[in-house]
């Protein structure tokens, strides 16, 4: 079991966190507010050619106390494992709001808590929960949790963390441990990668396996111009993606487009595809400059 105490927090079912700010504006308690943060997914390219969904999901949670930023990864064989990623992403998501306000961030209650949730709504869905979980509740986690003295990276299954510049990559070959093996008798408890101290926190990126490929991809032109993809660490370093929400988004989306430009000299068309042929989500937190 793993944890670290915290004081008391707020209620962490509204999910709104001008909310929480202005409770605590209200309370005329100080508002812990010192990092930013940028979010962004894309469908890979042979999923989008089997004309499947982006089966990736992100949340974040902000409130004065803690932020909450997770990544969650469907399992690419299940028939619609995309809504488990997004289901199971809100649901761990509220669940580690809930044992923060408690006081202990418990991995073990966290992981029995979610499964309980998943298996009430598999039970709903349909007569064999264990099929029900295979096609619907089978997906990766990796996310932090940063409160104002201590920040955790947690994970199960395979992801990418950068932290400071440093690469974390969590592999699992083809066959990655998903939370919703709890319910089908295997057991992969919650791993926590890395616990340092907030202030220690510079930068930091959380994402899905399909990162890897964005890692690959910096010196390739973007489909159909000459710019290049850039180094990832433009998505903490440069301002821009924190000054426009949209703007990671849209990066994500030149560098997965399918592009057909003519070539006059040849006189034909030339077809440039997407660079990142897995789904491909990322949460980039950073400190706040000051003033």
């Amino acid at each position: 079991m793993t944890g670290f105490d915290c004081s008391p927090l707020p209620n962490p079912h509204d999910s709104a966190a001008s909310s929480f700010d202005s409770k605590a504006v209200a309370e005329g308690r100080p508002i812990w507010d010192p990092l930013e943060w940028a979010c962004g997914s894309v469908v890979g390219t042979e999923h989008r050619r089997l004309g499947r969904n982006n089966q990736d999901s992100y949340q974040v949670l902000k409130t004065e106390d803690f932020l909450i930023a997770l990544v969650c990864d469907g399992c690419g064989s299940s028939k619609h494992s995309e809504i488990g990623a997004k289901v199971g992403s809100r649901l761990l998501l509220q669940t580690i709001a809930m044992a923060l306000q408690w006081g202990e961030l418990d991995w073990e209650w966290v992981q029995s808590e979610v499964l309980r949730q998943i298996a009430s709504l598999a039970d709903l869905m349909g007569q064999n929960r264990g099929q029900m979980v295979q096609d619907y509740f089978l997906f990766t986690l990796v996310g932090c949790v940063i409160t104002p003295s201590h920040s955790v990276l947690f994970a199960l299954g395979d992801g990418v963390f950068i932290l400071n510049h440093e690469v974390l990559t969590l592999e699992a070959d083809n066959s990655p441990p998903y939370l919703g093996y709890g319910l089908l008798g295997l057991h992969y408890p919650i791993q926590v990668v890395r616990v340092i101290p907030t202030q220690a926190l510079h930068s930091l990126l959380i994402g899905t396996d399909g990162v890897n490929d964005l890692l690959s991809k910096a010196d390739h032109p973007l489909p159909g111009r000459h710019d290049r993809v850039g180094f990832i660490s433009q998505f903490w370093q440069e301002d821009r993606y924190f000054q426009n929400p949209q703007m990671l988004q849209r990066h994500l989306n030149l560098i997965n487009r399918d592009v057909t430009v003519p070539d006059w000299a040849a006189r034909q068309l030339i077809r440039h595809s997407g660079l990142l042929p897995d789904d491909t989500t990322l949460i980039v937190l950073r400190q706040k400059k000051p003033g």
